[in-house]
């Protein structure tokens, strides 16, 4: 038998036990149910190197993995339910099939202006540019309707929305006014950094896909926002 309270806390481990018990073969991941396991339950890895590490046996459900690279990852005989994956994802096979061109084609049918978010020469870099202002600017009318507080609240742990749109100044400032003009001191009060990321190379395609994705996270939070109940003011922010 589990120790006590095991089956309360994973009550889907409970469900697996049932199966492995008696032998059915709707039992894909006999290991992760053997009840004797090293409880390390809510450990925290930060900055740590663990690449090249073998997980077996191992339950990590509930789990949070932020800023971790995966490259190279093989995972056989695993659990993946209901699960959010969120990141750069590519050369991803899924039960033998390569998934990405599937995502990538979905997501080019739900956002028809992705498409222009991979341009390969100046006209379209600039066309480009001036589709993700007007989808701003779009997400911007949608913020002001909100009141100023909830645009300092964290959604989920995140950046609240004043944060995403300081450090996209951030971005402008250190990849273009810095790594591009030169300017030596390009820094703005409002500047907010992300310390998380590594020196990487590469300005013009990343720093137009940054703009691009981080609207798409600030609609995701105002959404959520608007779903626990904190309805937008009917007219507008109050200042």
């Amino acid at each position: 038998m589990p120790p006590s309270g095991e089956s309360e806390r994973h009550p889907e481990r409970r469900a697996r036990q049932g199966c492995c018990g008696s032998g059915g073969a709707g039992c894909s991941v006999r290991g992760v149910a053997e009840p004797n396991l090293d409880d390390r339950h809510g450990s925290r890895f930060h900055r740590v190197d663990l690449s090249g590490s073998e997980f077996r046996n191992v339950d990590l459900s509930d789990s949070r993995f932020r800023g971790v690279e995966l490259h190279r990852v093989v995972m056989r005989g695993v659990e993946l339910v209901d699960a959010e994956i969120h990141g750069e994802l590519e050369n991803v096979t899924l039960n033998g099939i390569d998934v990405m061109p599937l995502v990538n084609a979905e997501l080019d049918r739900r956002y028809p202006d992705r498409a222009k978010m991979r341009p390969t020469d100046p006209a379209g870099f600039r066309e480009a540019w001036d589709t993700v202002e007007r989808l701003w600017d779009g997400t911007v009318e949608r913020a002001r309707t909100f009141p100023p507080e909830l645009l300092h609240e964290s959604v989920g742990g995140e950046w609240s929305f004043i944060d995403t749109l300081r450090h996209l100044v951030f971005a402008t400032d250190a990849w273009i006014r810095r790594g591009i003009l030169g300017d030596p001191s390009p820094w703005d009060p409002l500047d907010l950094p992300w310390d998380e990321m590594e020196d990487t190379p590469g300005v013009p395609h990343d720093r137009l896909n940054e703009e691009w994705e981080h609207r798409l996270y600030a609609e995701r939070d105002l959404t959520a926002l608007e779903s626990r109940g904190s309805q937008p003011a009917a007219g507008g922010a109050s200042g």
